[in-house]
């Protein structure tokens, strides 16, 4: 078996040399095939979050795909279902805050000034220890930061 796609490999194990021979694919069988890469895989993403709304909205939850590992041939997602209630989506740091603003006595429906801007705090990350408040443009739906510090001067 003298083949240019056949290679050979020594193995030693307790002073015995075994011989392995295993013959590489051929190029010609792999063309053609389709390898998933980062463009293809966030194309399958944009269109399976977009079957999922209907589901979604019919059952009050929102269901996306998360976090994506592949190689070429194969790809595992992580399918996120969130729980949505009059209208918001029951993230963890939704729900975060709503137990931060219970125990601080914190009213979450109210507009506050963030740098000349109208805010709306829809947020609390606990794990964060610099900004952990987070807020939300009332005009264009951005999404920042804030530091403890900034909540106390705006509810003093």
């Amino acid at each position: 078996m003298n083949n240019e796609n056949t290679s050979m490999i020594t193995l030693t194990g307790q002073g015995d040399t075994l011989l392995s021979r295993y013959s590489s694919p051929s190029a010609g069988k792999r063309e053609g095939i389709m390898k998933l890469n980062k463009d293809k895989l966030n194309e399958i993403r944009t269109k399976v979050n977009d079957a999922m709304k209907p589901i979604g909205n019919e059952l009050d939850i929102k269901i996306s795909l998360g976090n994506i590992t592949f190689d070429d041939f194969n790809a595992t997602c992580k399918l996120k279902i969130e729980v949505v209630n009059d209208g918001q989506i029951m993230t963890k740091e939704y729900t975060d805050l709503l137990w931060f603003a219970d125990m601080r006595d914190l009213d979450i429906d109210k507009a506050y000034k963030l740098n000349n801007r109208s805010v709306k705090i829809t947020g609390y990350s606990a794990k964060s220890s610099k900004y952990p408040i987070i807020v939300t443009d009332l005009n264009t739906e951005k999404q920042y930061k804030v530091t403890r510090d900034w909540l106390k001067r705006v509810t003093a």
